[in-house]
């Protein structure tokens, strides 16, 4: 069980009492969210956790190829609860990168 958050990434409360993840998918979906926005460093508590977005992704002449391993690498790192990248698919549109995956 894990602490539900918003989108935004506040704790979603239910009045005064927090909610509970009772789902697997909704799990998972949550804790690879929270991987891809963490810097890397960033989580005092597992340094290693996380991606390095100003060393290795938000330069000039990075290939979207090289993007999208690093962010499947970052995946497939929740070894509890990933064991595959099914279905991967990204596109960059002027300077916006989208991906879009499912894992097992």
């Amino acid at each position: 069980m894990d602490i539900e958050l918003k989108s935004n990434g506040h704790i979603l409360l239910n009045g005064n009492n927090l909610n509970l993840i009772k789902d697997r998918p909704t799990l998972v979906a949550q804790r690879i969210s929270i991987r891809l926005r963490t810097y890397l460093s960033e989580w005092f508590l597992d340094v290693n956790m996380g991606i390095d977005w100003f060393a290795d992704v938000l330069l000039k002449n990075v290939s979207k190829q090289t993007v999208d391993n690093i962010l499947q690498g970052e995946i497939l790192k929740d070894i509890k609860f990933v064991v595959a990248v099914k279905r991967f698919r990204s596109v960059v549109v002027d300077r916006n990168y989208e991906c879009v995956f499912s894992v097992e």
